[in-house]
């Protein structure tokens, strides 16, 4: 088998190892040099990022036995309901997704206000009714605005707001 060159029973290269590559042996025949691989701090080199709609998790230490697992969880937000009251204020959390307004009369009036950031899946809102709010407004938290806003729900109506930047807009 060739070698690096070498004449004789020995071999006068120097091979270095480093912090996860090991060398062992003097060369000869009988203790000839062996390279091994030692454990990697694979985990070290992955950082990790949640988004605003998606929770990632990093587990393991990237070994045979405990390898890498990297887990996704969606962060869909909380369904709320809502006993609305005439002259009433709903105030938004940024985990929620969906508002029912759970009323058993037409409302003269309510007022909801979205928060400045949303956690909830596609940083949408849905608000569902089951009777019908006559004078609706919807109000920005501080920092962001709204547009296309309804100011009226008929019963058993609807409309979705979505954030798009700063600015909560109505999309159905």
């Amino acid at each position: 088998m060739a070698r690096c060159g070498c004449a004789g029973t020995t071999c006068g290269c120097r091979l270095i190892g480093s912090a996860s590559v090991s060398v062992a042996g003097t060369g000869t025949a009988q203790d000839p040099y062996v390279v091994s691989l030692g454990a990697l701090d694979i985990a070290a080199n992955f950082a990790v990022d949640d988004s605003s709609s998606i929770d990632f998790t990093l587990t393991g230490v990237g070994t045979a036995v405990d390898p890498l697992r990297l887990t996704a969880v969606i962060k869909v937000g909380a369904a709320v309901v809502v006993t609305a009251a005439n002259a009433g204020t709903t105030v938004v959390d940024s985990g929620t997704r969906q508002t029912l307004f759970d009323h058993i009369a037409t409302i003269a009036g309510h007022t909801v206000t979205l928060p400045a950031s949303s956690t909830a899946l596609e940083r949408e809102v849905i608000f569902v009714t089951e009777n019908a709010i006559t004078a609706l407004t919807v109000n920005p938290a501080v920092g962001v605005t709204v547009a296309g806003m309804p100011t009226t729900l008929p019963a058993n109506g609807f409309f979705r707001a979505k954030l798009v930047g700063t600015v909560w807009r109505r999309v159905g």
